[in-house]
């Protein structure tokens, strides 16, 4: 219907209201003319131009919607321990440590596999790696069917909470790897609260934290580089920390020459 009333109104520049029979041919003429310029040149010109005009603005907003949310990434300020447990910490220097210097960050690392390790990465405030753990059965269940997983997971948990009074950190940072992450953190939060009843332990913070860009910098060349006798969910884990502890310093790890930044999924096109 659009096609025909754009040629109605073209024909009419082109049109002769007279009566004669060779004015009538010469209408007619003029309108196959016409019809056929519309039909073979002009109107698959136009669906061409206005095509690439499509394209042009959906990728400029797609660059645009990309833009923002890498912005709102980095935007993120740095993670600071609680402020009512620094006024009631007396200790002026560990609170002048914690602001100035930075903190010491737990980061943990798993797979999607339950017969895999867990691993966790203790960062100190200058972001580099001060210990680490294995946790083999960290990720079996505690009241699982078989007695001997359900041993082993006690363990791990008993292992992680003398790990975690000794290397005393201010924030643990969990993977977001999948559904069983909820059940890591409860773990983990059920340990610091046993501690915090035996021996008057400092509450310390649980938090979950995306690993898409831990996943990146776990694979990229440059924590090969720099972590080349680790496993990889050990790097992972390292990234998690440092992703709590600074996000825009973290995310200038994959800011490199293979442009690992490049594979972050900032949208879903």
């Amino acid at each position: 219907y659009g096609d025909q009333t754009y040629f109605e109104e073209i024909k009419q520049f082109y049109y002769r209201d007279e009566f004669s029979h060779q004015v009538q041919e010469w209408n007619r003429q003029r309108t196959l003319a016409i019809e056929h310029a519309l039909k073979h040149f002009l109107y698959p010109q136009m669906a061409k131009e206005l095509t690439n005009k499509l394209l042009a603005e959906a990728k400029d907003s797609i660059i645009k919607a990309c833009g923002r949310k890498l912005y709102n990434y980095l935007k993120v300020a740095p993670y600071r321990p609680d402020q009512q447990a620094e006024e009631e910490d007396e200790d002026e220097d560990l609170v002048a440590e914690t602001q100035g210097k930075g903190m010491r960050v737990l980061g943990l690392a798993f797979s999607s596999s339950r017969d895999s390790p867990a691993f966790c990465a203790l960062v100190n405030s200058d972001g580099e790696m001060g210990d680490f753990l294995r946790l083999p059965y960290f990720l079996k269940r505690r009241n699982a069917w078989k007695e001997e997983d359900r041993e082993h997971k006690l363990h791990d948990l008993e292992t992680l909470k003398k790990f975690l009074h000794s290397k005393k950190p201010h924030i643990i940072a969990v993977a977001g790897e999948n559904r069983d992450a909820q059940l890591v953190m409860e773990d983990i939060k059920r340990t610091v609260v046993e501690l915090e009843q035996e021996s008057s332990f400092p509450s310390i913070a649980v938090e979950l934290v995306d690993n898409e860009l831990a996943i990146l910098y776990m694979n990229s060349k440059k924590s090969e580089a720099d972590f080349r006798d680790y496993p990889p969910l050990l790097r992972q884990a390292v990234s998690v920390a440092r992703k709590i502890q600074d996000p825009l310093v973290e995310y200038s790890q994959v800011c490199s020459s293979d442009e690992d930044i490049l594979c972050l999924k900032l949208h879903p096109l």
